[in-house]
């Protein structure tokens, strides 16, 4: 789930829009992002394992802004604006690992562009009046994304592990393309102008009695918007459980930021973000031989 907030203020000289009065700008963003994955890994001999995974996304969100218009001698004038949006892509993830030894190992994967379709719903309101209603149909191309990463073990244990991975997401292939408004054909293309972005994982695993893992990591994650653009540290922390040829791995992780952003559609003026994010992560292995 997210939550993002953002709060500004108009100018009367605003460039960007010709006549422009002052008021006050709010808006928020709420929603949450569910991830379906199914695996599966092979090992031909005991130091190489290569596999791949099919992942399906479903996200959803819903917009709230608010306009209040100041006018000289007059009551202000309110508009409220809900925009709801749903999203579905599918892709798939290929990765190769190598192991040296039960205390050593390199790897890395790949998961190539794909495509999310984007429904939009847009109502506004103004002084409790229906003003408009817009539907859009999108198509969102998702970036290709490469990894590699190495796992370590405290004095040769298997069991005192520390790992360490970067990974490269290529934002700057993303396009988005409008193709229905209201039911009408149209065929918009735009260039969100986003950035490559290198992340750096680091985790800790001790298996405690051979059965309950304890794991301890962070990473940094810079933003994929070029400018102006902010880094966000999150903290993870998760534990399992192994029984025969099952084992139950959960974790969870938080990450928060306060930023200064140009607001949308106007160049003069910056608002005030904060970002906070949580997300869980509940995964079943059963170990086929």
């Amino acid at each position: 789930d997210f939550t993002l907030e953002e709060t500004g203020t108009r100018d009367r000289n605003d460039p960007q829009k010709s006549g422009s009065t002052p008021g006050i700008d709010r808006s928020k963003m709420s929603g949450g992002i569910a991830q379906w994955s199914m695996g599966m890994s092979f090992r031909p001999v005991r130091w190489l394992m290569f596999g791949g995974s099919y992942i399906k996304i479903a996200s959803r969100s819903k917009m709230e802004e608010t306009l209040i218009t100041l006018k000289t001698g007059a009551s202000a004038i309110t508009q409220n604006t809900e925009q709801l949006n749903r999203y579905l892509a599918d892709t798939f993830q290929a990765g190769l690992a190598v192991a040296f030894s039960p205390a050593l190992a390199f790897g890395v994967n790949f998961q190539p562009q794909s495509k999310m379709a984007i429904n939009t719903q847009s109502t506004s309101v103004q002084e409790g009046t229906v003003k408009s209603i817009a539907r859009q149909q999108s198509q969102f191309i998702l970036p290709a994304r490469w990894g590699a990463g190495i796992l370590y073990g405290i004095k040769g244990s298997d069991k005192n592990l520390v790992t360490v991975d970067v990974s490269l997401t290529q934002w700057e292939q993303s396009r988005n393309t409008v193709q229905l408004i209201n039911d009408a054909t149209a065929h918009v293309h735009t260039d969100p102008g986003y950035g490559s972005v290198l992340e750096f994982h680091v985790g800790y695993e001790y298996i405690y009695k051979d059965k309950f893992p304890i794991r301890l990591g962070f990473y940094h994650l810079p933003d994929y918007v070029r400018s102006p653009s902010s880094a966000t540290t999150f903290f993870t922390v998760g534990t399992g459980y192994k029984w025969k040829r099952f084992s139950v791995d959960v974790a969870g992780e938080y990450g928060n930021r306060t930023t200064s952003q140009t607001r949308l559609f106007y160049t003069d003026q910056r608002d005030s973000v904060t970002d906070s994010r949580f997300r869980s992560l509940v995964t079943v292995t059963y170990l086929w031989k």
